[in-house]
């Protein structure tokens, strides 16, 4: 019984260390994806969305830009705040695998020869969000299973 219970608690110290990892690099991706988004107003990144985006003006495209963030990051702040909860887990396996594609559109689009986000810092804060990226998924699906 005694060697049942010390696993159990063991257990249990693993899983607490791997929730308060995953809530601390959940939390330092969003400032990444927030720099990102920052980067991406700077290059004015609407325009790269075909011809709708084209043929916004620069301030109609970062009205639309600037706005489109509060239903992105709604849900995004709801998983962090709930990474405790199946929801929150889901949440943050959700936006870290879309941060692994978002990170893979960029390349693809560095290879047709776009010249957006070519600076130092755009490619510093890319592949911080690709390797955050890659730890909140392997932390996530490891409490998730």
């Amino acid at each position: 019984m005694l060697l049942h219970s010390r696993s159990q608690t063991h257990l249990r110290s693993k899983i607490t260390i791997a929730m308060s990892l995953l809530q601390w690099i959940y939390l330092i991706n969003f400032i990444f994806l927030t720099m990102h988004e920052t980067d991406a107003a700077y290059w004015k990144e609407w325009r790269m969305f075909g011809k709708i985006g084209a043929s916004l003006s620069d301030k109609q495209g970062l009205t639309v830009f600037v706005l489109a963030r509060i239903p992105f990051y709604l849900p995004l702040l709801y998983g962090l705040i709930n990474i405790d909860r199946f929801s929150g887990l889901i949440i943050s396996l959700i936006f870290s695998l879309f941060l692994i594609g978002h990170f893979v559109a960029h390349m693809l689009a560095r290879k047709q020869g776009r010249p957006e986000f070519a600076w130092p810092i755009s490619y510093i804060v890319q592949f911080g969000l690709l390797t955050l990226s890659v730890v909140q998924v392997y932390l996530t699906v490891s409490l998730l299973i």
